[in-house]
Protein backbone atom coordinates (compact mmCIF):
# COMPACT_ATOMS: atom_id res chain seq x y z
CA UNK A 1 0.00 0.00 0.00
CA UNK A 2 2.94 2.38 0.75
CA UNK A 3 4.62 1.81 -2.71
CA UNK A 4 1.14 2.55 -4.24
CA UNK A 5 1.14 6.26 -2.31
CA UNK A 6 4.69 6.26 -3.34
CA UNK A 7 4.37 5.73 -7.38
CA UNK A 8 0.95 7.95 -7.14
CA UNK A 9 2.66 11.13 -5.22
CA UNK A 10 5.97 10.84 -7.99
CA UNK A 11 3.03 10.49 -11.14
CA UNK A 12 0.96 13.74 -9.66
CA UNK A 13 4.43 15.21 -9.50
CA UNK A 14 5.90 14.82 -12.70
CA UNK A 15 2.26 16.01 -13.82
CA UNK A 16 2.22 19.30 -12.22
CA UNK A 17 5.64 20.00 -13.45
CA UNK A 18 4.86 18.90 -16.95
CA UNK A 19 1.94 21.35 -16.77
CA UNK A 20 3.44 24.42 -15.16
CA UNK A 21 6.49 23.87 -18.03
CA UNK A 22 3.80 23.48 -21.14
CA UNK A 23 2.20 26.84 -19.40
CA UNK A 24 5.64 28.32 -19.13
CA UNK A 25 7.19 28.35 -22.76
CA UNK A 26 7.95 31.41 -25.29
CA UNK A 27 4.39 32.29 -25.94
CA UNK A 28 4.14 34.03 -22.63
CA UNK A 29 3.78 37.43 -22.10
CA UNK A 30 2.64 39.92 -19.05
CA UNK A 31 -0.49 40.91 -19.28
CA UNK A 32 -3.09 42.15 -16.61
CA UNK A 33 -5.92 40.83 -14.75
CA UNK A 34 -8.43 42.55 -12.17
CA UNK A 35 -7.01 42.40 -8.35
CA UNK A 36 -9.71 45.09 -7.26
CA UNK A 37 -11.94 48.20 -7.66
CA UNK A 38 -11.90 51.50 -6.02
CA UNK A 39 -14.51 54.15 -6.67
CA UNK A 40 -15.27 57.98 -4.68
CA UNK A 41 -17.69 60.91 -5.15
CA UNK A 42 -17.39 64.11 -6.92
CA UNK A 43 -19.42 66.89 -7.06
CA UNK A 44 -19.18 68.00 -10.68
CA UNK A 45 -20.78 71.67 -9.99
CA UNK A 46 -17.34 72.91 -11.04
CA UNK A 47 -14.00 71.90 -12.22
CA UNK A 48 -11.41 70.58 -10.81
CA UNK A 49 -14.28 68.10 -9.33
CA UNK A 50 -15.06 68.22 -5.86
CA UNK A 51 -13.61 65.14 -4.02
CA UNK A 52 -16.67 64.46 -1.23
CA UNK A 53 -16.11 62.90 2.39
CA UNK A 54 -18.96 61.18 4.68
CA UNK A 55 -22.10 63.28 5.37
CA UNK A 56 -21.04 65.98 2.65
CA UNK A 57 -24.32 67.38 0.44
CA UNK A 58 -24.52 67.55 -3.31
CA UNK A 59 -27.40 68.48 -5.85
CA UNK A 60 -28.23 65.08 -8.07
CA UNK A 61 -27.17 66.36 -11.26
CA UNK A 62 -23.93 67.11 -9.83
CA UNK A 63 -23.30 64.44 -8.14
CA UNK A 64 -20.50 61.55 -9.91
CA UNK A 65 -18.27 59.52 -9.19
CA UNK A 66 -14.89 57.71 -10.60
CA UNK A 67 -14.19 54.03 -11.14
CA UNK A 68 -11.31 52.50 -11.25
CA UNK A 69 -10.14 49.16 -11.70
CA UNK A 70 -7.18 47.86 -10.06
CA UNK A 71 -5.35 45.44 -12.03
CA UNK A 72 -1.91 43.36 -11.26
CA UNK A 73 0.26 41.36 -12.98
CA UNK A 74 0.29 37.55 -14.74
CA UNK A 75 1.63 35.38 -17.46
CA UNK A 76 -0.66 34.98 -20.71
CA UNK A 77 -0.32 33.19 -23.89
CA UNK A 78 -0.10 35.64 -26.54
CA UNK A 79 -1.17 33.96 -29.39
CA UNK A 80 -2.91 30.44 -29.52
CA UNK A 81 -1.07 27.23 -29.53
CA UNK A 82 -1.59 23.32 -29.55
CA UNK A 83 -0.98 23.06 -26.28
CA UNK A 84 -4.05 25.36 -23.95
CA UNK A 85 -4.49 23.28 -20.99
CA UNK A 86 -5.79 26.03 -18.42
CA UNK A 87 -3.69 28.41 -19.88
CA UNK A 88 -5.10 31.61 -19.89
CA UNK A 89 -4.38 33.76 -23.60
CA UNK A 90 -4.04 37.38 -23.44
CA UNK A 91 -5.95 40.16 -25.45
CA UNK A 92 -4.13 43.34 -26.45
CA UNK A 93 -5.76 46.54 -25.97
CA UNK A 94 -5.89 48.36 -28.73
CA UNK A 95 -2.20 49.39 -30.48
CA UNK A 96 -0.72 49.49 -26.82
CA UNK A 97 1.45 46.54 -25.31
CA UNK A 98 -0.85 46.07 -22.66
CA UNK A 99 -2.34 42.35 -22.62
CA UNK A 100 -5.57 41.86 -20.37
CA UNK A 101 -6.45 38.16 -19.19
CA UNK A 102 -10.01 39.02 -17.88
CA UNK A 103 -12.71 41.62 -19.55
CA UNK A 104 -15.38 43.19 -17.69
CA UNK A 105 -18.68 41.39 -17.88
CA UNK A 106 -21.25 44.19 -15.67
CA UNK A 107 -20.87 46.46 -13.43
CA UNK A 108 -24.21 46.91 -10.90
CA UNK A 109 -25.07 49.94 -8.70
CA UNK A 110 -27.10 49.46 -5.44
CA UNK A 111 -27.70 52.27 -2.85
CA UNK A 112 -29.23 50.86 0.90
CA UNK A 113 -31.75 53.81 0.82
CA UNK A 114 -34.72 54.31 -1.28
CA UNK A 115 -34.44 56.34 -4.54
CA UNK A 116 -38.26 56.33 -5.12
CA UNK A 117 -41.23 53.96 -5.35
CA UNK A 118 -40.04 52.68 -8.44
CA UNK A 119 -35.99 51.53 -7.09
CA UNK A 120 -36.35 50.45 -3.14
CA UNK A 121 -33.26 49.77 -1.32
CA UNK A 122 -30.79 47.33 -3.02
CA UNK A 123 -32.28 47.77 -6.03
CA UNK A 124 -29.99 47.80 -9.35
CA UNK A 125 -29.48 51.57 -9.98
CA UNK A 126 -27.90 51.32 -13.22
CA UNK A 127 -30.46 53.01 -15.18
CA UNK A 128 -30.65 56.08 -13.28
CA UNK A 129 -26.48 56.55 -14.05
CA UNK A 130 -24.66 57.16 -17.21
CA UNK A 131 -21.86 54.30 -17.50
CA UNK A 132 -19.54 54.48 -20.18
CA UNK A 133 -18.63 51.52 -21.83
CA UNK A 134 -16.54 49.47 -19.56
CA UNK A 135 -14.48 47.15 -21.60
CA UNK A 136 -10.89 46.18 -22.34
CA UNK A 137 -11.37 48.26 -25.34
CA UNK A 138 -12.14 51.59 -23.57
CA UNK A 139 -8.72 50.60 -21.36
CA UNK A 140 -6.96 53.76 -20.15
CA UNK A 141 -3.72 54.12 -17.87
CA UNK A 142 -5.75 56.26 -14.74
CA UNK A 143 -3.44 58.12 -12.41
CA UNK A 144 -2.46 55.22 -10.51
CA UNK A 145 -1.52 53.08 -13.31
CA UNK A 146 -3.84 50.11 -12.32
CA UNK A 147 -6.65 50.03 -15.53
CA UNK A 148 -10.19 51.15 -16.42
CA UNK A 149 -10.46 55.25 -15.05
CA UNK A 150 -14.18 56.63 -15.91
CA UNK A 151 -16.28 59.05 -14.47
CA UNK A 152 -20.47 57.80 -13.86
CA UNK A 153 -22.78 60.64 -13.91
CA UNK A 154 -26.03 60.46 -11.63
CA UNK A 155 -28.81 61.64 -14.42
CA UNK A 156 -31.95 61.40 -11.78
CA UNK A 157 -33.67 62.78 -8.92
CA UNK A 158 -34.48 60.99 -5.85
CA UNK A 159 -38.12 60.89 -4.38
CA UNK A 160 -36.67 63.21 -1.72
CA UNK A 161 -33.14 64.62 -0.62
CA UNK A 162 -31.63 61.76 1.51
CA UNK A 163 -28.57 60.62 2.79
CA UNK A 164 -27.34 57.33 0.50
CA UNK A 165 -24.74 54.82 0.46
CA UNK A 166 -24.18 53.39 -2.73
CA UNK A 167 -22.60 50.47 -3.86
CA UNK A 168 -20.86 49.15 -7.04
CA UNK A 169 -20.09 45.17 -7.76
CA UNK A 170 -18.11 44.55 -11.08
CA UNK A 171 -18.38 40.56 -12.64
CA UNK A 172 -15.75 39.95 -15.25
CA UNK A 173 -15.56 37.15 -17.48
CA UNK A 174 -13.59 35.06 -15.48
CA UNK A 175 -16.25 34.84 -12.51
CA UNK A 176 -14.21 37.36 -10.62
CA UNK A 177 -16.86 39.59 -8.79
CA UNK A 178 -15.42 42.67 -7.24
CA UNK A 179 -17.21 45.37 -4.73
CA UNK A 180 -16.46 48.64 -3.50
CA UNK A 181 -18.74 51.19 -1.29
CA UNK A 182 -18.99 55.03 -1.59
CA UNK A 183 -18.86 56.74 1.52
CA UNK A 184 -22.35 58.46 2.60
CA UNK A 185 -23.82 60.61 1.08
CA UNK A 186 -26.62 63.30 1.15
CA UNK A 187 -28.20 64.08 -2.35
CA UNK A 188 -30.01 67.17 -2.50
CA UNK A 189 -33.03 67.56 -5.27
Amino acid sequence: MKSLFIYLGSFLTICSISFYQSCQNSDHIECRMFTGLRIAPFDITAYPYKLLKDSDEVYAKKFAFSFESITGDTLCLSYPTKNILNCAYATRINSSNIFMKDSIQSIEIYSTTNFNAQYPAGSILNNLFTIPTLYTTMYSNSPNNTGFYQLITLDAVPLQSDFFKFFVRLKTKEGKVLTDSLPTIKINL
